[in-house]
């Protein structure tokens, strides 16, 4: 029922003074029927994961108290047996370090509710990030250390205590809290050889290496000189020694000392054996048909060893005579040939060869055999140089081979 005040004005006289009267009347009307229409929900307490909250809504439309159209909703405690569900990846795990949070949400269709909760998650002491495990390598006076420190707060620390490096802590088979050790590369002239050490705690295992043993030492042979090395007039040489031992490798022949051959120079050469010098052992000059030798012996430095070095000398030229000299003598039939020879004992070499004449023949007197009627005849001379034959054939005695202008000359035997 609404009550409502009537205030009625009534007027006495016409021209005379106006009196007002009023009247107030209160009456009851009843009022219609009325349909709230509602604004959004308001939170009046939040509720949490032991207490319910409260939501609440107002018609705005309403003039009545506000007691009168408010209407009130309970949030059940914040789980999911209660009708919440957790948000899709909403939650942010816990570390050792902070809180973690996990968003959950409530929704009542009816009512048209749709509210999230954000809860805070307890931190998880067991929630460390660790980085990569720093190392403090044992000896064999002091303990060495592993440690990896957690990325959220540096003062969570895993520790593992490396024992010293001395017999007692070394096993020929792993045992926990105990080293196995193992020649991973034999030592070199130049280098430690080194050991691999493998540690095993509580299924953490740790493997390092060290270097021990001192160097061997390079082992040299003897002095020696390669084709390649040899000093020359133009160029210094080497000497070199090879190290023998086994790995030792710094150049492809193994690691070498070298020692400085001088250039074969007159100033380098010597009458007497001296240290780093030269002297002519051997000298054997060249001919025309025969390379000469020279042997340059080289003394070390430390004078310890001698070296030969040998020089082959390249021939030197011909040294022909002014006359000339028969080759081949020339005959009847044949051409001769002289040339001018070389002086040098032991040459065949010539040179300006020249052709010899072919010599006139010298014959004998004629030798006749006689011809008859009925066989040939001949006359024949020979060169008592080439016994060459000069013949002439002496046709039959017949007599057709005889008459005027024929062979024959018959004449009247008296």
């Amino acid at each position: 029922m609404t009550k409502l005040k009537i205030i009625a004005l009534s007027a006495i006289g016409a021209t005379a003074t106006v009196a007002t009267v009023v009247t107030a009347v209160t009456l009851n009307v009843k009022r219609k029927n009325h349909t709230h229409t509602y604004g959004d929900w308001i939170v009046e307490k939040d509720p949490t994961l032991e207490e319910e909250g409260t939501l609440y809504r107002e018609c705005p439309n309403c003039n009545e108290s506000k007691d009168g159209h408010k209407e009130t909703f309970t949030l059940p405690k914040i789980s999911v047996e209660n009708g919440y569900y957790e948000v899709s990846d909403s939650k942010v795990n816990s570390t050792c370090s902070k809180v973690g949070s996990l968003t959950y949400e409530f929704k009542n269709e009816e009512k048209s509710i749709d509210v999230k909760y954000t809860i805070s998650l307890p931190k998880d002491n067991n929630a460390h990030k660790y980085g990569d495990w720093v190392v403090v390598e044992p000896t064999a006076a002091t303990v060495g250390s592993l440690t990896k420190t957690c990325e959220y707060d540096n003062t969570h620390k895993e520790v593992i205590t490396l024992p010293t490096l001395i017999s007692d802590n070394v096993s020929e088979t792993q045992v926990e809290g105990k080293y196995t050790k193992t020649l991973t590369k034999d030592p070199t002239c130049v280098e430690k050889g080194e050991y691999t050490y493998k540690f095993v705690h509580d299924s953490h295992e740790y493997t390092f290496t060290l270097s021990e043993n001192d160097p061997l030492g390079h082992k040299y042979g003897e002095w020696t000189i390669l084709e390649v090395n040899k000093p020359t007039e133009t160029k210094t040489g080497k000497l070199i020694k090879t190290c023998s031992n086994s790995g030792c490798t710094e150049t492809t022949l193994g690691h070498t000392t070298e020692e400085e051959l001088p250039m074969l120079v007159e100033s380098n050469v010597v009458e007497e054996t001296t240290a780093g010098k030269y002297v002519i052992s051997k000298n054997t000059p060249s001919t025309c048909i025969a390379e000469g030798k020279k042997v340059y012996t080289y003394t070390t430095l430390d004078g310890t060893k001698t070296f030969d070095i040998e020089v082959v000398l390249d021939k030197v030229e011909h040294t022909y005579a002014d006359s000339y000299t028969h080759d081949k003598d020339a005959t009847c039939s044949e051409v001769g040939s002289e040339s001018r020879h070389c002086t040098t004992p032991g040459c065949t070499a010539t040179t300006d060869s020249r052709p010899i004449a072919v010599l006139d023949h010298t014959y004998s007197e004629w030798v006749e055999a006689k011809p008859t009627t009925t066989t040939e005849g001949s006359l024949t001379r020979t060169c008592s140089k080439c016994e060459h034959e000069d013949k002439v054939t002496l046709p039959t005695l017949e007599e057709s081979n005889s008459g005027e202008n024929k062979f024959y000359t018959l004449t009247k035997k008296e």
